[in-house]
């Protein structure tokens, strides 16, 4: 099935199928618009309807256009254009990506009782500025970057675990590289971030 365009030119999976946990989504959205208040028992039961018998991606997200998204919810919400977003799921196993891959414009992490390790020193990126979503249980993330790239993680919420850059010169978003911009949680884990591999003998 080919994407259709968006109304700014740019393609569109609104056309897309949705799935069972599509619809658990946007779902989500709706119980969390009910606990703060901000729709009504008869909006929930009106969207409720109109979610569970939404065929496509676009009505899905016709349901939630006016309500906040959490960053674990933003994969249904922000259309996955042209493999733009890949998700990445496992439980006690170990997950890695090395030497010349292409790296999508966004990686969704949910991992429970493993380990990732992602080297992005000889990778070919897709766009300037990377968006890695944890959804990080007991396990740890290995990032590897090449020099001259930026990194952020403040905005990752940490709970009985680590977050820690090992390069000892740090490159912000403006410096020219490529950045990568961590979000979402992680919980009894760790995030380390570490520049190349450096060898001993050439």
């Amino acid at each position: 099935m080919s994407l259709e365009p968006s109304h700014d030119g740019a393609p569109s999976n609104d056309g897309v199928r949705a799935s069972d946990r599509d619809r658990e989504q946007i779902l989500e959205v709706l119980r969390d618009g009910v606990a703060q208040g901000r729709i009504t028992m008869d909006e929930y039961t009106e969207r409720t309807d109109a979610t569970l018998g939404a065929r496509t991606m676009g009505e899905l997200r016709v349901v939630i256009s006016d309500l906040p998204v959490s960053a674990m919810q933003t994969d249904i919400v922000a259309p996955t254009i042209g493999g733009a977003t890949v998700e990445w799921r496992g439980s006690f196993s170990s997950l890695k990506r090395t030497g010349n891959w292409q790296v999508p414009q966004r990686i969704v992490l949910r991992r429970r009782m493993g380990s990732v390790e992602l080297d992005f020193t000889e990778a070919q990126f897709t766009s300037r500025v990377v968006d890695i979503v944890l959804d990080i249980v007991g396990g740890s993330v290995e990032i590897r970057v090449p020099d001259g790239a930026g990194a952020s993680f403040d905005k990752v919420d940490v709970t009985l675990g680590s977050t820690e850059d090992h390069r000892k010169v740090l490159s912000t978003a403006g410096s020219g590289g490529p950045h990568i911009r961590f979000t979402g949680s992680i919980r009894m884990g760790s995030l380390e971030i570490r520049g190349p591999k450096r060898r001993l003998f050439k």
